[in-house]
């Protein structure tokens, strides 16, 4: 039911992204009022960006289509493509990313932000866009 409403909504997406968006979703409902890191959270949103991103940019015979690329890799590959908005909220999201993997914990403001944008401020449609 989640999975498919995110399919109607973001119709571009891949089957992956939406499994991503799924999984940050179904977990975001379960949990989003508990006290914990929420990491694992916001790095479902994060991977979901980086699908798309990635598919864009294969798509566009930037990147070779038989390699997996790091978010880190496809931001620095993104700017000829999109608009100055959508370099930021990469970068931005790039940031976020990081810090969950590598520092530790990530804050409820901290993933209301992403996935807020992700889901209702575009920065997934405007890659989304991209890949048209």
């Amino acid at each position: 039911h989640l999975a498919a409403q995110l399919a109607a909504r973001f119709p571009q997406a891949s089957a992956q992204t939406i499994d991503f968006l799924s999984t940050g979703e179904l977990l975001y409902n379960a949990h989003s009022k508990d006290d914990m890191d929420y990491s694992p959270l916001l790095l479902q949103y994060a991977k979901a960006f980086e699908n798309e991103l990635m598919l864009c940019l294969q798509s566009k015979n930037v990147l070779a289509a038989d390699k997996r690329y790091t978010l880190g890799e496809l931001v620095q590959h993104i700017e000829p493509y999109c608009d100055a908005k959508t370099a930021v909220h990469a970068r931005e999201l790039l940031k976020h990313r990081n810090r969950a993997v590598h520092k530790g914990r990530t804050d409820s403001a901290t993933l209301q932000s992403v996935r807020n944008g992700l889901l209702n401020k575009g920065w997934l449609e405007a890659v989304l866009r991209l890949k048209a």
